[in-house]
């Protein structure tokens, strides 16, 4: 996310616009075409007063909705920078993914690697333990609140962090390994093409030995 843009929901949050947002003609044209909207609901004939109605109509129809990770300091920081994130908002924390949820989402990550990969058989194999790893997360993470008293937020996100390092780090796996094979083949190929070459002159140093004798 681009922090600044955290300034323009700051300001939409608490007076509903953004400043300096249209320029003058702009704002002329918007005058112009609520005037007579204005005049029917008692809005003095103003510049300021009719914008100013324009404003409450935006408001009135716009509905804004943020998810925010609470891990690490970013959304500390953010809540103290753009106050408005918290006293202008409702608060809605999100429920945990139930297992099923977590095993979908998985699985069509992987699905949707499947066949570069070649993992399409491992599917239900490789979702099941994604799930495990998650879950159990959660539970350590309980007892480590228990004990010392200290977060450690087990999030969607983190899920989803999860699912796509263990991708990458196949695809990754899957183009190192082929290059390893190729340099094993050939150190074994030079070591087979000097053991014929040692074979070679062990004989010849047999041959030759009544001579050096």
């Amino acid at each position: 996310m681009y922090e600044s843009f955290l300034e323009d929901i700051n300001n939409l949050l608490n007076s509903g616009e953004i400043p300096n947002l249209f320029l003058a003609e702009e704002k002329q044209m918007i005058n112009e075409e609520l005037a007579e909207k204005a005049k029917a609901n008692g809005i003095a004939q103003t510049r300021e007063a009719i914008y100013a109605y324009f404003v409450q109509l935006c408001r009135e129809r716009m509905h804004i909705v943020l998810a925010f990770s609470p891990v690490g300091d970013s959304f500390r920081n953010r809540c103290r920078q753009f106050p408005s994130i918290i006293n202008c908002a409702t608060i809605d924390w999100y429920n945990s993914w139930p297992e099923d949820a977590l095993y979908s989402v998985a699985h069509r990550k992987f699905e949707e690697k499947a066949d570069d990969l070649e993992i399409r058989d491992d599917l239900d194999v490789l979702s099941k333990a994604s799930v495990q790893l998650h879950m159990s997360t959660q539970v350590e993470s309980a007892v480590f609140y228990n004990e010392l008293r200290r977060n450690n937020y087990v999030t969607p996100t983190s899920y989803l962090a999860l699912v796509k390092v263990f991708l990458s780090e196949l695809k990754n796996q899957r183009d190192k390994i082929p290059v390893q094979i190729q340099k094993y083949k050939n150190g074994l190929q030079r070591l087979d093409a000097t053991n014929v070459i040692v074979a070679q002159l062990q004989k010849d140093l047999e041959t030759l030995k009544p001579e050096i004798a």
